[in-house]
């Protein structure tokens, strides 16, 4: 416990004609990043922060669920993104961890989400 990874300077780039290609974001029912991919990326992070230590090695990381996100803004293409994941609870001889990720953007918080993570 007490892990944290951070991974700066991610950025969002898309073609010029991205909005035909892009989904309606569900939370705010305009063109930009669907939330799931916030999640899946602050639960990549958490992954990374835990491959790092000695008891997870060689093993394979899942997503086992999400117990809480709350998505503050859409992000859009040339947006910037900072991605920390820290682990909150560990159980290595259950194959388990409980991880919090935010996703920020220039202008603030992104998405905060709760998930846990599974080894196999």
């Amino acid at each position: 416990m007490g892990d944290e990874l951070e991974a700066a300077g991610c950025k969002l780039r898309l073609g010029p004609d991205y909005l035909e290609g892009l989904e309606q974001d569900v939370i705010f029912r305009t063109p930009g990043l669907h939330p799931r991919y916030l999640a899946e990326a602050a639960a990549q992070a958490a992954a990374l922060a835990l491959l790092a230590g000695s008891c997870y090695q060689g093993k394979m990381p899942l997503l086992a669920g999400i117990r809480k996100a709350g998505f503050h803004r859409r992000v859009v293409p040339g947006d910037t993104l900072r991605i920390c994941a820290a682990v909150t609870e560990e159980r290595p001889e259950l194959g388990w961890a409980a991880c919090r990720g935010r996703v920020s953007v220039q202008d603030g918080l992104a998405a905060d989400i709760e998930l846990r993570l599974a080894f196999r």
